[in-house]
This record gives structure tokens, sequence and C-alpha cells, in this order.
């Protein structure tokens, strides 16, 4: 388990190297776009292998940016090429399909652009107005459908999954950002 959520922040840090390497203006070679990608692709499929929960959350991750139209370069889509691939050699952990499709809508929630636009609306609207427009900025629609199924089921792999990506992701955020990328 503990491999599990350890490779749940591998992968988040390596699709926000990812994403930023290839969005933001930094001066990197194209090997280094491309193998992180790859390399977070592949972990991404290991883990669809390694037990329902995971296989769940990772697939559900996986179908929100597929929605959310945010593979958008070809990294990525080398990205979820190698996740296919190592499904393909690592095998599947059949996710729980019902939990599947109600992760994979909060999923896209969180990558939907018209998330934000509604954010700017609500914040003419007072404090409360301002409050709302926080949280959709934040876009925590995936960590609280997490936090919530795994309060229902007694189960915390789901939220302690999604929890160890999002901080990965976040913090190689915040790091790619102070590394000075455009």
């Amino acid at each position: 388990m503990i491999l599990g959520y350890a490779l749940m922040l591998a992968c988040g840090a390596l699709s926000k190297f990812s994403d930023d390497l290839s969005d933001k203006n930094f001066n990197a070679r194209r090997v280094l776009h491309y193998g992180s990608a790859v390399a977070y692709g592949l972990i991404a499929g290991w883990l669809v292998s390694a037990g329902q929960e995971f296989s769940t959350v990772v697939l559900a991750m996986a179908i929100g940016v597929l929605l959310g139209g945010k593979i958008d370069s070809r990294q990525h889509q080398a990205g979820i090429a190698a996740l296919f691939a190592s499904i393909a050699f690592f095998g599947i952990a059949l996710p729980s399909i019902g939990l599947l499709a109600f992760f994979a809508a909060f999923a896209f929630l969180d990558e939907a652009d018209w998330i934000a636009e509604r954010a700017e609306k609500w914040k003419g609207f007072g404090m409360l107005g301002k409050h709302i427009a926080m949280v959709l900025e934040k876009r925590p629609f995936l960590e609280a459908a997490g936090l919530a199924v795994s309060i229902a089921l007694w189960n915390p792999v789901y939220f302690l999954a999604i929890l160890s990506f999002d901080i990965a992701y976040h913090s190689m955020g915040k790091a790619m950002g102070l590394a000075g990328g455009n």
C-alpha cells in the first residue's frame, strides 16, 4: 500500500513537471518533455494493476483529463500511450465501475475550464460569492469525492491516493513556478 502512495506522489509530480514543460516556456530538451510524460504513464499503468482502489482512481483521473481536453500536447499523448501500453504489460485490476464513473465525473469537473469562468461571475455576489469563487478556483471536486467515498466505505485508500497525487502535483507546480517558467 505504501508503494502505491509513493507512486501516486511520483505520478503527480511527473504529471505536473511534464505539463509545465510543455505549457510554459522552459528551455528543456525534448527528451525531458517526453521522458517525464512516458514515466508518469508507465507509473500510472502499474498503479492500475496494483489493486481495485488505485485502478479506479487512476483510470478516473485519465478519463477526466481526456474529457476535459487536457491531453493537448504530444508529450501528454505519449503519457497516455504509455499508460495503455503498461496496462497491456502489467494487466488491470478491475475497477469498481460505479465508483469509476463517479470519480471520472468529479475529475472532469476539476479539469473543466468553464469552472474558472463561473468562479469569476460569483465574485460579484458579496462575501458568500467570494468564498464560492475561491472554492471553484481551487477545484477540489475529486478530493471531496474521494473523501466522501472513503468515509462511506470505511476505506481510506481512495482519498489517500487522490491526496498523494495532488500534493505532489501542486508542490511540483510551485517548484516549477520558482524555477522561472513563463
